[in-house]
This record gives C-alpha cells, structure tokens and sequence, in this order.
C-alpha cells in the first residue's frame, strides 16, 4: 500500500531484513541451495473513479535501483543468493504518478518469480 502519492511525486515503500509478517515492509529469504533469478511484473495501478493508470515503477535491490513500465517483467540485474547465516534482503519499491494525475484509489499487482540463476 503506497498510501497518499501526490501527481508527480515519488513514493516508497521501502523493504528492511526483519522479516517480520504483516509489517507492510517487503523481504526477501533464499532458503534453497541454488541462487536465484529475479523477476518482477506490475499491472497498472489503476483508478477506480475515472479508470487513469499509474504505469511507471522502480525497484530497488542489493544497491541498484531499475525504472520499470507495468505489464512487463523486469528481471534484477543482481540474483538473490541462497541465505547465510539467517540472511534476508531487502528489496524496495516506489511508485511515479504523472503530473496532474486524478486523486483516486489506485489498484493494482506485483508479482514477484524465481528461477535458478545460471552464471
């Protein structure tokens, strides 16, 4: 939940390496025995009154930040490596709404997916 974003501003929703459920902050944990790939996909945020779109996205992870459009998957440029010594990473996201953009309730969906990462 991005909460209050004003038209042109910038909003994160940063992540922390608590792991902690339902804290709202996002975390990450490999528990497998291979490193893993990265991929993010967002659909349009979208109004509810009027039906505007909020389409441009970033995430950052592991020291790099990447811009993104909605409705395409995005994969980290930096895998998640498998967990020592009880690990969690955190990763972060921010969302970009236009200038001028229609006060509304927004909605949409992020996915996160994994695959082995092969160097």
């Amino acid at each position: 939940d991005f909460g209050t974003v004003p038209g042109g501003g910038r909003k994160v929703i940063a992540g922390d390496d608590e792991m902690v459920r339902n804290d709202g902050r996002p975390t990450l944990k490999n528990e497998g025995n291979v490193p893993l790939r990265l991929k993010i996909k967002t659909t349009d945020l979208v109004g509810e009154t009027l039906g505007e779109k909020i389409s441009e996205f970033d995430v950052m992870f592991r020291d790099v930040t990447q811009i993104y459009l909605a409705n395409t998957e995005t994969f980290l440029t930096k895998p998640l490596l498998v967990a020592e010594n009880d690990e969690n990473v955190p990763i972060s996201f921010s969302v970009h709404p236009a200038l001028g953009l229609f006060p509304d309730i927004y909605e949409g969906t992020t996915t996160i997916m994994a695959e082995e990462y092969a160097e």
